[in-house]
């Protein structure tokens, strides 16, 4: 087994926020109101105003910048 420190050093390590990257190139609009949609109709709510949303292991983001959207309603309906 491979100690910390030469896991560490290894180039293969995952760079931070290239994910994110990748992610923002491609985020449309039509994307985000479709997440939004979707999030509405699988929780069966018109809003989360009021509600704590914890997005754990949320992959790209696209549900946790829905459930933004829909905390803030009037804002963007």
């Amino acid at each position: 087994m491979m100690s910390h420190a030469v896991q560490a050093g290894r180039e293969e390590r995952f760079r931070f926020g290239d994910n994110g990257s990748r992610f923002l190139s491609a985020l449309t609009r039509e994307k985000i109101l479709g997440a939004v949609t979707s999030l509405k109709e699988t929780l069966g709510v018109v809003s989360l105003e009021g509600a704590t949303f914890l997005a754990a292991g949320s992959r790209s983001g696209l549900f946790s910048v829905a459930a933004v959207r829909l905390a803030s309603v009037r804002a963007y309906v």
